[in-house]
């Protein structure tokens, strides 16, 4: 069961952890202020939990109500601060969870997700299945639904303002947060620089090329010929090098610590510096994989990437689950010596 949780909290991934590790849910997050909009585009599949922080007693019980009266959305409440009064009213009115504050300090568990989802099963047999993962490669000719329109295999084709079908590497930094707050801004931009020159050359043997980024990580592009997708091993070479990498690359008294995701998808293909406006499903989707799916120092591909990827390499990746209807797998970590 995918697990949607809508908060604005920046410790609530805390809280989901185990379920997160566990893989057997994908767990998504999302701000409040798309709820509305996420409940009028009929999203009625998965485990929605509400985190009601912060609200007044007026806006919670506006909040709740108008939850209740969509009767095919399973919701729960997220309750840090035991601000509900009445928490036994909130499952008489259709929620199936409530999580309160020694729950949240605790962690939601992977056993209390699993009884939710059997629960809901036999309580609400009408309800829509949860949607399945999308496991076979692209579908002829499509890439998230749209028409595949080859790149080839490098970019002398490419055009600008024109629509591409393209290899989409998500990488970011890990820890940002500590980077931010307990280093000068001096090291950190020596971070940053030092990743952004370790993606490029693994990368230039299959034309990857920075594209969008932001901080801490961003997006690579890699032309697509409409046959394999040869850029998963220049990934899988830096996550099985990066101990020596940090050793022998960089001069840095912190070894650097990232995830991958990879991703097939398409958009308008603008330089490096104006994709502002850019609106591409594609993008926002590995956005999302890369930050809210992918764990610190893991690689993930979707399920196209996976299908096309030569055989010697598929061995090395096992299925994650879903996030967002996409099958995703993540990459085998070799096994740290006790």
């Amino acid at each position: 069961m995918e697990v949607v949780v809508f908060s604005d909290s920046n410790t609530m991934r805390s809280c989901f952890g185990a379920v997160e590790r566990s893989r057997k849910h994908a767990v998504r997050y999302e701000s409040l202020q798309d709820l509305s909009q996420w409940l009028r585009n009929g999203h009625h599949r998965g485990l929605v939990y509400v985190d009601v922080t912060g609200m007044s007693a007026a806006a919670r019980t506006r909040l709740l109500r108008r939850l209740s009266r969509h009767d095919r959305v399973v919701y729960s409440v997220i309750d840090p601060r035991n601000q509900v009064i009445d928490p036994a009213a909130l499952l008489r009115n259709g929620a199936v969870d409530y999580v309160n504050r020694s729950v949240y300090s605790a962690g939601i568990t992977c056993k209390r997700v699993d009884e939710i989802s059997a629960f809901v099963k036999s309580a609400h047999p009408d309800l829509p299945a949860p949607a399945a993962a999308k496991e076979a490669g692209p579908l002829p000719g499509s890439a998230d639904g749209r028409r595949l329109i080859v790149s080839g295999e490098d970019w002398n084709r490419v055009q600008l303002s024109r629509e591409y079908t393209f290899l989409m590497l998500f990488a970011e930094l890990d820890n940002a947060f500590d980077y931010t707050n307990r280093t000068s801004e001096r090291y950190t931009t020596s971070l940053v620089n030092s990743f952004q020159r370790l993606l490029e050359e693994a990368t230039a043997a299959y034309h990857g090329r920075v594209w969008m980024w932001r901080e801490f990580g961003g997006i690579m592009l890699f032309p697509f010929s409409g046959g394999s997708c040869p850029a998963v091993l220049a990934c899988v070479r830096m996550i099985l090098s990066r101990p020596l990498d940090n050793i022998e690359k960089f001069d840095l008294k912190t070894g650097l610590s990232y995830r991958l995701s990879l991703h097939l998808g398409n958009t308008v293909y603008r330089p490096k510096g104006d994709t502002g406006y850019i609106v591409s499903d594609s993008v926002n989707f590995i956005h999302h994989l890369g930050q809210r799916f992918t764990m610190p120092g893991n690689f993930t591909l979707t399920g196209p990437v996976y299908h096309m990827t030569d055989k010697s390499l598929r061995p090395l990746f096992k299925p994650a689950g879903e996030f967002e209807g996409r099958s995703v797998y993540r990459m085998r970590l070799p096994v740290k010596p006790k």
